[in-house]
């Protein structure tokens, strides 16, 4: 099962690996809970980047990309939305029942093209459940 641990040390791995002149690391941001936090924006709602999505037992399902002409709020808004009758947020997709929280990667408005290789980098390191269009088990 993979964790936030290990998004963290493929993180830290890709930063090591490719690190960008004269700007500062890529750093995951807190915790956000669509049960909990649904009421305010998803972390770095507004810029490009890459995204986690965990279930309730802090598993990793997915890892995503909001790139170019894009931004992580639209792009988490393809998965889940406001519940009918509570303050809260619920998935969209199904087997995506359990998953409630998220984590972002925010690029800078200007480079939004890094999204695609970071995200390449940490799906092929990891693996996630979720991410299985061409990949080869």
């Amino acid at each position: 099962m993979l964790v936030l641990q290990d998004l963290e040390n493929a993180l830290e791995e890709f930063n090591t690996k490719y690190p960008r002149p004269n700007l500062e690391p890529l750093i995951l941001s807190e915790k956000y809970n669509i049960l909990e936090d649904f009421r305010r924006s998803y972390p770095g709602s507004q810029y490009p980047g890459v995204y986690a999505i965990f279930d309730s037992k802090g598993e990793l399902l997915r890892i995503g990309k909001a790139s170019c002409n894009s931004c992580l709020g639209a792009r988490l808004s393809t998965y889940f939305e406001w519940h009918k009758t509570e303050y809260i947020g619920v998935n969209k997709h199904a087997g995506y029942e359990d998953a409630i929280i998220i984590r972002t990667i925010k690029l800078p408005t200007d480079r939004g093209f890094e999204a695609p290789a970071l995200e390449e980098f940490l799906i092929g390191k990891l693996s996630p459940r979720f991410n299985t269009v061409g990949a080869q088990k």
